[in-house]
């Protein structure tokens, strides 16, 4: 593990390599609330550090070194896995209804915003939302979230390393989320409430992978700017 202290404190030049997580980036990390993991960080459980002005900071690679040495720290499995209850006729529905998942989500996007999504013409705008329901489907028909998390990473990657606002990095799959929720509720052949809890919870992994790439490469970004700007 890095230069992690048993208080959490930790050398100046660990705090620079890589952006420190809040709490609530940690705890969507983590896959717990907010509260949870504030009470383990005041028992003393998970590695962190306190600012100047008291606010807890947690580093990425040690959360993940944390995990890694406790077999069951807590968490929901199904939170520290990538392996998913396979759901293969899901998946099929969610293949049949791209065309329309694709409506909605444009649709979504036309009054919600999502700028860099909008400027791009209409048949690439219907092929990256199929291609996203894709990816869900892929992910519930083998039960694996291992690749879906990976492209995720590089798209939210991808936007912020190019400065994209958080809005336009996450503003896609916050309508995707909605557009197959709603598609998944329409008649005829509407699938279960579980079923689209499953769905669901698929994607909202996906959006925080996304957001977590987007903030890293963010930092990385402003990281080298500040490095390069003239002293």
């Amino acid at each position: 593990m890095r230069a992690v202290r048993p208080d959490g404190a930790v050398g100046a030049r660990d705090r620079q390599d890589r952006a420190w997580l809040p709490i609530s980036g940690a705890a969507r990390a983590l896959g717990v609330s907010t509260s949870t993991l504030r009470a383990w960080a005041a028992d003393g459980r998970v590695p962190h550090v306190r600012t100047a002005g008291g606010h807890r900071r947690f580093n990425p690679d040690a959360l993940a070194e944390w995990l890694a040495e406790r077999p069951d720290p807590g968490l929901p499995r199904e939170e520290r896995s990538t392996a998913l209850a396979p759901a293969p006729d899901l998946a099929g529905v969610l293949v049949s209804r791209a065309d329309r998942i694709a409506q909605l989500a444009d649709d979504e996007l036309g009054v919600a915003g999502g700028q860099a999504f909008q400027r791009l013409p209409a048949h690439e705008r219907r092929r990256a939302a199929v291609d996203w329901v894709l990816v869900v489907a892929d992910a519930l028909r083998t039960g694996r979230l291992g690749e879906g998390l990976e492209q995720a990473r590089a798209y939210g990657h991808a936007h912020g390393a190019a400065g994209s606002s958080a809005e336009d990095a996450l503003s896609g799959a916050i309508a995707m989320a909605r557009a197959i929720d709603a598609a998944l509720g329409e008649a005829p052949g509407a699938v279960t409430p579980a079923e689209r809890d499953h769905a669901a919870a698929v994607v909202r992994r996906l959006t925080v992978r996304i957001a977590d790439a987007w903030a890293d490469a963010t930092h990385d970004g402003r990281a080298e700017a500040a490095f390069r700007a003239p002293r």
